[in-house]
């Protein structure tokens, strides 16, 4: 959905382009959800070559603009409006539980990078026009084919990391902050991956923590045409057992989810078709008005061996680290900086 932009503020240092857009509080008759949050909502952007910060702010006001204009709207519906227009992915993966709380926030802050590994096994982040044009001569030149045969086994992933102001009580402010995998390519190999958020606040153990994994693969003939397609996903809170995920938690400064990739495998005559392939974590950590704190997503993908990934994290939550015993795959997101209010 496109903002507009007002002003242009100022250039930093690694060519980073911040705008701000503010929201006029002049309302409208008849006006859309898409339309009030433009109107109100004041979204601050950085923009550098390798990520992309954004912060929306004054949501309280546009929430309560929506429930006035629009009353038959429910707090789900809003909180997955919320989940779109802030770029932190698609609400149809998250529950009701979790759209209803995302309507309660006051400011939210997406970072949003684009992770590459090469042929050494080494990663760095890249900025979204290479994935692009990547991802464009993947599906476009029929030279690239099989995608295996892509200069890196794992290809791009995109990391989603954000923080969410929650409530406040007395000193202590409460934030969600949550990390999202998103695969650009499958991996060939596919164990148990672990995706995890380190944090330097307190965590607080009141909150029932989330996560999910999910994955979608289709068949298709040498035609082009689909004949079948798998759905697979798997979620958990951290206060129920039934599920495949395992929570880690390796200090109070980070938590992590294992989740289980699986295999998908198209008769004779047929091929894969990957479609999505991604995982999710979420808890609530306490901050004290003020001061400043570091949070950062990371993920692990085990790619040959025995057994199962796990992390830890340096004391004071400044460094996140995997151990496996076999080959894997490191994925680093750049940690983002929260200035509690």
């Amino acid at each position: 959905m496109k903002k507009s932009v007002k002003k242009i503020m100022t250039v930093v240092l690694c060519i980073c382009i911040i705008t701000v857009g503010s929201g006029n509080a002049y309302a409208q008759s008849s006006e859309t959800i898409e339309e009030i949050a433009d109107r109100l909502i004041t979204v601050s952007i950085e923009e550098c070559d390798d990520y992309t910060n954004k912060s929306y702010k004054n949501i309280s006001a546009f929430v309560s603009a929506v429930k006035e204009q629009l009353p038959d709207i429910s707090d789900a519906e809003i909180g997955g409006f919320l989940i779109e227009y802030t770029g932190q992915g698609s609400p149809e993966d998250l529950t009701e539980e979790i759209l209803v709380e995302t309507a309660e926030f006051k400011e939210i802050t997406v970072q949003e990078e684009f992770i590459k590994e090469s042929a050494d096994g080494t990663t760095s982040t890249v900025s979204k026009s290479e994935v692009s044009r990547a991802m464009i001569a993947e599906f476009n030149t029929p030279s690239i084919s099989p995608k295996a045969t892509w200069t890196s086994s794992d290809g791009y992933m995109k990391i989603t990391t954000t923080y969410s102001f929650w409530s406040n009580t007395g000193t202590n402010d409460y934030y969600i902050i949550t990390t999202l995998a998103e695969w650009l390519k499958a991996p060939v190999n596919r164990f148990k991956d672990v995706i995890c958020i380190s944090n330097t606040a307190t965590y607080d153990d009141s909150y029932t923590d989330y996560a999910y994994y999910k994955q979608s693969f289709s068949c298709y003939n040498s035609s082009g045409t689909v004949h079948l397609t798998e759905n697979i996903s798997d979620e958990r809170f951290s206060d129920q057992s039934n599920s495949k995920i395992d929570f880690i938690y390796p200090s109070v400064n980070g938590a992590g989810a294992r989740v289980d990739l699986r295999t998908f495998v198209c008769g004779s005559g047929h091929s894969v078709k990957y479609n999505y392939m991604k995982a999710f974590i979420r808890y609530r950590i306490i901050c004290k008005s003020g001061n400043t704190y570091n949070i950062q997503g990371a993920y692990c993908h085990a790619k040959v061996g025995i057994g199962s990934v796990g992390f830890s994290v340096s004391t004071g939550g400044a460094g996140i680290s995997f151990s496996f015993a076999g080959t894997k795959s490191e994925y680093f997101a750049k940690p983002v900086t929260i200035d509690a209010v």
